[in-house]
């Protein structure tokens, strides 16, 4: 289960999905600042705690940054975004076995990359709430597969029984990072915010082989697509991008 946010960091969250629901026009600025506050980032560590996961490429875990002390680790974290300092670290690749004898490719950041997203996460995701469908289900908030089923079933009771299947493939390798920046700045007119997710869009990914070498790829910057599979951030960009190229 998930944590709740602290009451300033629900409030404020509660605040600006208001905002975006009565002005679908309106840009938000000064988020970045919003992100560097302290119970936000103390929100974002217990979100990412909860949720768990592997280190990223640093080997960092969190017990080693319990073990070390958070209060601290949170203070140099909100120092480095306060001055501008932040830089993203390579993602760690990871593939893991699918049924049917597939893989599944996901891309892990470090702990601090991850608590930095779930920050940027809990300033702008009710905002773009305020603009997705109430019909979308992946990767909401509150929503999965098995309030869709009912949704469905609820349809289906009221005589709606055609249904269009689509599969996609690979998706998250195919977003254009131009197309999902300009998606972005229509509700964000803050750079820095802008630049954090850039950053993270573009960071190179490590992968080790059976014999221990390791490798980095710049695909990503390279090719200007791709949202690494397993980033806090990532699923609302793919909502954003999947509902631009619905319409």
């Amino acid at each position: 289960m998930s944590l709740r946010p602290s009451s300033r960091v629900q409030k404020l969250q509660e605040s600006q999905h208001v905002r975006a629901m009565d002005s679908p026009n309106h840009r938000f600025y000064a988020l970045y600042e919003q992100v560097s506050q302290r119970d936000v980032l103390e929100t974002a560590w217990h979100q990412s705690r909860t949720n768990g996961g592997g280190p990223g490429v640093d080997g960092q875990t969190f017990a080693d940054i319990e073990k070390s002390g958070v209060d601290n680790w949170l203070a140099e974290l909100e120092e480095e975004l306060a001055a501008l300092h932040y830089q993203a670290a390579a993602v760690r690749r990871v593939d893991t076995p699918r049924p049917g004898g597939k893989m599944r490719r996901m891309h892990l950041p470090t702990i601090r990359d991850r608590v930095v997203q779930m920050a940027v996460l809990l300033i702008i995701e009710p905002i773009f709430e305020a603009d997705l469908p109430t019909e979308k289900y992946a990767y909401e908030t509150e929503k999965g597969s098995l309030a869709a089923i009912r949704h469905v079933q609820r349809l289906v009771k009221t005589g709606r029984t055609e249904m269009d299947e689509m599969e996609l493939s690979q998706y998250f390798d195919s977003i254009p990072h131009d197309a999902l920046m300009e998606l972005l700045a229509r509700r964000i007119n803050d750079r820095h915010l802008l630049q954090l997710i850039k950053m993270w869009l573009i960071a190179p990914i490590e992968h080790t082989d059976a014999r221990g070498r390791v490798a980095r790829s710049t695909r990503n910057r390279d090719q200007g697509r791709g949202c690494p599979l397993g980033a806090p951030i990532s699923p609302l960009l793919v909502n954003l991008h999947v509902r631009r190229t619905r319409k």
